[in-house]
């Protein structure tokens, strides 16, 4: 999303907040508190996950997308 939505009309209507966000060896976790323990936590995940999936290589510009589909569904949802 661009930077200038949060401050168009639409985006203050939308009352959105933004969250720290942090990537672990290619996943991706927000942290819903903006505190010393959500950074904490975070080191402490990263020592955990490494170790487990690291040799997948899921990190920036280590993978490859093996298969991509994209499938378009006619619906009546409002967006």
């Amino acid at each position: 999303m661009p930077k200038e939505f949060m401050y168009s009309d639409a985006g203050k209507s939308c009352k959105l907040d933004s969250v720290p966000l942090q990537e672990v060896e290619g996943l991706l976790f927000a942290c819903l508190e903006n505190d010393e323990q959500c950074k904490e936590d975070m080191t402490n995940v990263q020592k955990l996950i490494n170790p487990y999936i690291h040799h997948y290589h899921l990190g920036k510009d280590e993978y490859k997308l093996a298969y991509h589909e994209r499938v378009e569904i006619d619906a009546n949802w409002l967006v």
